[in-house]
């Protein structure tokens, strides 16, 4: 939940004293983080000590952040609800709180008595494979990286039909006044669609979809506001499933493929943008994500993670290697952050 800093120092890899970028084998950057689980009488967590810290790859050796200490309890006011407080030394005048119900998720983040963040996420049912609502309200600056700063206050409502299929979202931006209604129809033309639409001052955004199956495969078409933007297709092959979205001349856009292989349930999705490619591989084992690697134009990470005999994560390790450049400034600074404090993760 808290990010300025880590955002400062995750986009500091492997750079020499004049901001340029070594050829290594090794990860530039390796960013650990230790999770010390405390149960309670009912084998229930009742508080996480989370360490954090990442290394850099300089010319002369590794240069260490300072440790980051994040301090999770847990209460739980009835059986289909927990509670979980945080607080991080980095930012010792706030305090994030998360309520996680049965079908609804919320949170919100003090600083000094003032909030300054909420999210609020419902669902239709405890799968919370559907939402109902989504709120967000924050504000983000991205200092000292760049002069960037966000305003978000935003609501967006989901319908269903008796089927449960999406059939409307309704997104209002509280800053802009805007509102955008998107009406989803299944086997309708624009013509008949735009007819079964209740007259609204908001701007409009219509999707009209129709399937068609030939043998194993599956393929979507998709138009909006009446023009045929994409096609999704899915399929078996081999025993993996694949679904991959191609645009309105039908090149490939994005694939996901997913299977399972020596106990693990894998899944790989391909975003093609522009020329660039970017891979995300996930290793599933028991419900839990195992391994994930991440490959984006000359970028490259691999997180690891463990869990202890109840399922919950006792350790997280992220190796990245990448070929960010950023000024002599920047890394001064991120230099003397690391030499301000050599403790390591214990």
């Amino acid at each position: 939940m808290k990010t300025v800093y880590s955002l400062l120092y995750g986009m500091l890899f492997l750079l020499s004293s004049c901001g340029q970028l070594r050829e290594q084998d090794e990860y530039n950057t390796v960013r650990t983080a230790v999770y010390t689980n405390s149960y309670d009488a009912n084998g229930r967590l009742s508080k996480v000590v989370i360490k954090q810290q990442s290394r850099y790859l300089d010319k002369l050796g590794y240069l260490w952040e300072p440790v980051n200490v994040t301090v999770q309890r847990y209460n739980y006011p009835d059986i289909d609800t927990y509670i979980i407080t945080e607080t991080n030394d980095l930012f010792p005048n706030e305090i994030s709180t998360t309520i996680i119900g049965e079908t609804f998720e919320k949170s919100y983040t003090l600083k000094n008595n003032d909030t300054i963040k909420i999210h609020v996420r419902t669902y239709t049912d405890a799968t919370k494979s559907k939402p109902l609502l989504e709120r967000d309200k924050y504000k983000f600056s991205s200092f000292p990286i760049d002069d960037y700063e966000e305003n978000v206050n935003t609501e967006t409502l989901y319908y269903y039909d008796e089927n449960g299929n999406q059939t409307q979202i309704i997104e209002n931006d509280f800053n802009s006044g805007e509102t955008i209604e998107t009406h989803r129809f299944k086997d309708l033309q624009y013509e008949q669609a735009i007819k079964a639409i209740p007259k609204s001052k908001n701007k409009l955004k219509i999707i009209c979809y129709s399937e068609e199956t030939n043998a194993d495969t599956t393929t979507t078409i998709y138009r909006v506001d009446n023009n045929i933007s994409y096609y999704v297709k899915q399929y078996v092959d081999n025993g993996k499933t694949i679904k991959a979205t191609f645009d309105e001349n039908q090149k490939l856009q994005d694939k996901t493929t997913s299977y399972t292989a020596d106990g693990l349930d894998i899944e790989i999705r391909e975003l093609i943008d522009n020329e660039n490619v970017l891979i995300d591989s996930t290793y599933c084992k028991g419900g839990k994500e195992v391994k994930y690697v991440n490959i984006f134009s000359g970028s490259k990470s691999v997180t690891t993670s463990e869990y202890d005999e109840k399922g919950n994560i006792i350790l997280k390790i992220e190796k990245s290697k990448s070929d960010i450049k950023v000024s002599d400034e920047e890394l001064d600074e991120m230099i003397q952050r690391c030499k301000e404090s050599p403790k390591t993760v214990q």
